[in-house]
């Protein structure tokens, strides 16, 4: 099982590949709870991940947050497991978003790869 450490080591590494620039708060508490782990910019596109391990439970300070942003309509917003990194390549590798109909978009389920939605 991939510890959420080496997934998001794993992101960053994909993300690059594909020339994004990616940020990370190292010291998360010493920051607002909830922010999501990654924070990503590449041309028009910016991206928030909430990067979870397959069996790591979202806060309610992190509904707070994706939720907030992903109603900001100004970016993506993911909440991503190990199980999701082709996903998560073939994702950062558009120069665009465009939408993915892939299934498993409910807020909470293990097989989460869309967009945060506050609406499910």
């Amino acid at each position: 099982m991939m510890s959420e450490k080496d997934f998001q080591a794993a992101v960053v590494e994909i993300a690059g590949r594909f020339d994004w620039s990616t940020y990370h708060t190292h010291r998360s508490d010493r920051s607002e709870p909830g922010f999501p782990d990654l924070n990503m910019v590449r041309g028009p596109r910016l991206v928030y991940a909430e990067l979870k391990s397959p069996d790591g439970r979202v806060t309610a300070a992190q509904i707070v947050w994706l939720t907030r942003l992903a109603l900001s309509g100004r970016c993506e917003v993911y909440l991503w497991r190990p199980e999701h990194l082709e996903h998560v390549a073939h994702l950062l590798s558009k120069r665009e978003w465009q939408p993915m109909l892939l299934g498993g978009y409910g807020r909470f389920t293990a097989t989460e790869i869309g967009r945060w939605n506050p609406s499910i």
